[in-house]
């Protein structure tokens, strides 16, 4: 009987060769371990290689590889920054509901304003056209992108408008408008009520997801059969990160008269004791160190079986958007 070992090893390496063999890597009772990179993957330099089937030589190869891009690694050549798993603000359940409101309808704003994710109206688009036209929007906060994605994906798919349910941990019901209806209870994205069905989108919010919380965002998605789409309109590159300390107090002071409803609450924690911007700025900078790259959203797919996945980064707009999308395959 051959000794077999199931567990997982990390191997560091700065090139991918195409198989690599290594012996007894993590001291267990795995004589020989043969790593080969799936069909069409590609890894960059300084990834690591992390296996969790390890199997003894007359067992074959193995069989289930990923490659995951260590927090240590900086790269380099497109000027990116480590991931960071700071706090933000806006996920503290004590904070105050004047002050989240008050910073997801600005934000809300700002992509009614910027329209960001407008690239990937044709993609939404596509995946409502195989599975209707419901669709449930998580950690929509002040309603996201919908105010003006609606009518984009509406054009897209030739004057069908999709029936939009917005849901958050913390809802925020006067975000609701035409065409956008917000579901009452909290909904943690890590396990949507089965009630709740249709395509999931999620648009700036994975990164408030550790790995493993991401992942199972991720996977509720793959046990309910039901297709994803997640975006995020921030980066991790340092010009970005550097701009946003710079300019997202100034665009809080500009663009606050235009947030709507109007509040005085939200004038008075802007302009009189200037708590928003700051709760902004640093909401916004840590947003962009959490970001997830098309890499890594790549690695939290692995082994999540029976979804076809497409990620990659989109150049909209003055914005670099980083998407994945996952369907039910068949």
């Amino acid at each position: 009987m051959p000794r077999m070992a199931f567990q997982c090893c990390e191997l560091y390496v700065t090139a991918m060769p195409a198989a690599l063999s290594c012996a007894n890597p993590i001291g267990g009772p795995c004589d020989y371990l043969l790593l080969t990179a799936k069909a069409g993957a590609r890894a960059r330099d300084g990834y690591t290689i992390a296996c969790c089937s390890i199997r003894a030589p007359d067992e074959g190869p193995a069989k289930a590889c990923a490659f995951v891009p260590p927090r240590s690694v900086v790269e380099h050549h497109t000027g990116m920054v480590p991931r960071i798993q700071f706090f933000e603000w806006n996920d503290q359940p004590w904070l105050p509901e004047t002050l989240r409101r008050s910073a997801t309808e600005y934000l809300a704003t700002m992509l009614d304003i910027g329209r960001p994710f407008s690239a990937l109206a044709p993609k939404l688009a596509g995946l409502l056209g195989r599975h209707g036209d419901r669709v449930i929007d998580l950690a929509a906060g002040g309603a996201g992108p919908w105010g003006t994605l609606r009518d984009e994906v509406t054009t897209a798919r030739g004057g069908r408008a999709p029936d939009v349910t917005l849901t958050d941990l913390y809802p925020n019901a006067r975000a609701a408008r035409r065409g956008l209806s917000y579901e009452p209870a909290a909904v943690d994205a890590r396990a949507v009520p089965a009630r709740l069905v249709g395509v999931r989108t999620m648009f700036d919010g994975l990164h408030h997801f550790a790995p493993d919380e991401a992942r199972a965002v991720l996977a509720d998605a793959c046990r309910n059969h039901a297709p994803i789409l997640v975006a995020d309109a921030t980066n991790r590159r340092l010009v970005v990160v550097l701009a946003s300390l710079v300019l997202v107090p100034l665009f809080v002071l500009l663009v606050t008269p235009f947030v709507r409803p109007l509040s005085g609450w939200r004038l008075l924690f802007t302009y009189v004791v200037p708590v928003l911007p700051l709760l902004i700025t640093w909401d916004g900078v840590v947003s962009c160190l959490r970001t997830y790259t098309p890499d890594e959203l790549r690695a939290l797919t692995a082994r999540l079986d029976g979804f076809s996945w497409e990620t990659g980064e989109l150049r909209t707009r003055g914005a670099i958007v980083t998407y994945l999308i996952g369907e039910p395959r068949g």
